[in-house]
């Protein structure tokens, strides 16, 4: 039975999957129970089943910003070539609101009042 329901490299298959595997090999009376009481004892069934994990909560409704540019999200992508200019890396802002994004190319050397330089003019 090990061998049809434990694959380190496919997860825990659980009932059905190990049930349906087995019917194709063997039968005997009473195979269902067997099977299931196999499961129930697995260990990895035991972590992944959906009765140990914890609910998530009552939903929270996500704000929705009221004008442009009040709410705004920042990154940057680094590690790029540079440019002519010595730029090697992108800041990416995007308005939460429009979802209109900018795609500023500055260098990694820069500091913190640089990129805020940046942001303030937009």
């Amino acid at each position: 039975m090990r061998e049809f329901h434990v694959k380190p490299y496919l997860g825990d298959p659980g009932y059905q999957n190990t049930l349906t595997i087995v019917n194709k090999f063997y039968y005997w009376s009473n195979l269902k129970k067997y099977v299931a009481k196999f499961v129930m004892r697995c260990l990895d069934y035991q972590q992944v089943k959906a009765e140990c994990k914890n609910l998530g909560g009552l939903l929270q409704p996500i704000l929705i910003p009221e004008w442009k540019w009040e709410v705004i999200s920042m990154d940057f992508i680094k590690g790029l070539l540079r440019t002519s200019r010595q730029h090697d890396s992108i800041m990416v802002v995007v308005d939460m609101l429009t979802k209109v994004a900018y795609f500023i190319p500055v260098k990694s050397t820069y500091s913190t009042s640089d990129v805020h330089n940046f942001s303030s003019e937009m």
